[in-house]
Formats: C-alpha cells, sequence, structure tokens
C-alpha cells in the first residue's frame, strides 16, 4: 500500500479572490501489465479536519485518469491511498486553478513532491551465467500455503429512477468494473469471497415528492443489518434535492452479504446529479490487504 498527501496548503483570499478555486487531479499507471486502485479523499481545513471528496477509482494499464474538485477553503488537503500490483508505478500530481481556470503556479504538487513518496530504481540486469552441473533430486517439501485472492474491488452505478417509499434497497445497473465478480446486479449485493477488512461506500442523489421539510437517510447492511448510517435534512419545498453519501470500514467474512439501503417519506433516486455532473448514485468497495 502506498499513501501519498499533499499536506496542508492555504488557500486564504487574497483581495477577495482565493489563489486556488479548483484543482485538477491527474493520475496514471505507467505499468504495461497491472492496474493499481486509488482511494482520492478531500479534506477542508477550518479548525477541524472535515472529508468532503471520498472517490475510488481503478487505474488500469497505461491508464491517465484527470478528476477536478472545487477548492473554495481557506485550507485545504488531499491524501491518496494506492494499492494493487502496480502501486509503485501509479502517479499522481495536483494542480491548483484560479476561477477562470488558469494555472496556479503556487499550488502546483508534482508526484515526487507528494508526502509519503518514495522513487525506486531498479538497476540493469546482469549477465546470464554459465548453468552449472544439475544436482541430486532433493525429498519433497510439505506444501505450502495457499497463494493469495487476486484484489477484490467494484464499484457499480445506477442508470435508472427509482422511487422511495420509506426503507428501500437501492438497485444498481451498470457495473464499472468488479474485479472478483462479487457483485451481482440482480439483487444488488456484494458477496465477498475472502475474509478481510473493506472499505464500503453508497451514495444517493434525492428529489423529494412532498411540500415540507424532509430527512433522507443511506445505510450500509450486512446480512440484513444495518450497521453505517448518514443523513441529510432539507428545508425547502416539492423539488428540493439532496445527495447523501455513507461509507465505513467493515470487516467481512466471505460469503456475508452487503447492500445499500435508503430511507425517506417520499421522492425518486436519480441516476445523476444533473445535466453534466458525475454519477451520484453508486455503490462500491475495496479489500484492505488484511489477513483473512
Amino acid at each position: 500500500m502506498v499513501i501519498l498527501s499533499t499536506g496542508p496548503i492555504s488557500n486564504n483570499l487574497i483581495g477577495g479572490v482565493r489563489p486556488s478555486s479548483f484543482v485538477t487531479i491527474k493520475i496514471d499507471n505507467r505499468n504495461e501489465a497491472d492496474y493499481s486502485t486509488i482511494l482520492i479523499e478531500g479534506f477542508y481545513l477550518n479548525g477541524t479536519r472535515t472529508i468532503y471528496v471520498q472517490e475510488l477509482m481503478l487505474v488500469l494499464t497505461n491508464t491517465v485518469i484527470t478528476r477536478n474538485y472545487s477548492v473554495e477553503f481557506d485550507a485545504f488537503e488531499f491524501v491518496f491511498t494506492i494499492i494493487g500490483p502496480a502501486e509503485n508505478e501509479t502517479q499522481v500530481s495536483l494542480w491548483g486553478k484560479d476561477e477562470s481556470r488558469e494555472l496556479v503556479a503556487a499550488h502546483r504538487i508534482l508526484s515526487d513532491e507528494l508526502l509519503g513518496s518514495v522513487e525506486v530504481v531498479t538497476g540493469a540486469t546482469g549477465a546470464t551465467g554459465v548453468t552449472g552441473v544439475t544436482g541430486a533430486t532433493g525429498t519433497t517439501g510439505a506444501t505450502g500455503v495457499t497463494g493469495p485472492v487476486p484484489v477484490s474491488a467494484f464499484r457499480v452505478n445506477k442508470d435508472d429512477q427509482q422511487q422511495l417509499i420509506g426503507d428501500t434497497v437501492i438497485t444498481f445497473q451498470t457495473v464499472e468494473f468488479d474485479l472478483n465478480g462479487e457483485f451481482n446486479p440482480l439483487t444488488s449485493t456484494f458477496t465477498p469471497i475472502q475474509n478481510g477488512i473493506y472499505l464500503i461506500i453508497g451514495s444517493i442523489f434525492f428529489v423529494n415528492n412532498l411540500v415540507a421539510d424532509f430527512k433522507a437517510s443511506v445505510r450500509i447492511e450486512k446480512n440484513g443489518v444495518v450497521v453505517a448510517e448518514d443523513s441529510e435534512v432539507s428545508l425547502g419545498s416539492f423539488g428540493n434535492a439532496i445527495y447523501v453519501e455513507v461509507s465505513s470500514i467493515l470487516l467481512l467474512q466471505a460469503g456475508d452479504q452487503v447492500r445499500i439501503r435508503a430511507n425517506a417519506l417520499s421522492g425518486t433516486i436519480f441516476a445523476q446529479g444533473g445535466i453534466g455532473l458525475p454519477e451520484r448514485c453508486h455503490f462500491e468497495a475495496a479489500r484492505f490487504p488484511s489477513p483473512t
């Protein structure tokens, strides 16, 4: 596992204008055979360290990914957690941009400038020596420990609208990636095939159908029991919308069943937050390296 951080970045107003209004994050995997998985976490710093960005994604071989986030805060910080066979060949850079989307030199952080980054240089392979005489066959050794199960990670998106009345299981139709084939789109259930520690994230974009204040909750359900929940309250009129996300780190056993549920009085879950916005309704998980 590789963990990189920008450290705290000051972004105070100067003459009524912040140095950076946005940041662009570039991620590339230089490995020609293996993939990596990256978790992006953004925090705003105002006396407390509050998370406002949390996105998990797969970085395939020879792939470049770009993400843009707003940073209208006095101070902010980004942390990148990278796992997978190509974790040491996955690079990250961050570029500050002003209101006109022009680059801000003071907020440019390259991959080898991130805290925790380490550059490893592999020396040239030496010449192959002469083959020696074949020795006598030794006794058969004990059977070794079974090798590791492939890395577990998936992300699925919602591509339809779903009416929500009371407590409801949220359905997800589009599989963006599923490394171990552990997500069932027919039941919208994640069933891990190995024990371990998992990061679980679920989110919805909800529009209220009633002319009243309302609250919407998103829950992580494990084997029929709610183990994590987050909610948002909206004080508005008909058509008011809110985005709710829940995340938790769970100890799962092989065969456990994990689903995302939502609870509200009455409303509709939409697949997207609006025209031109990214998917707002998604369900994702990744296993951290951990004993089985």
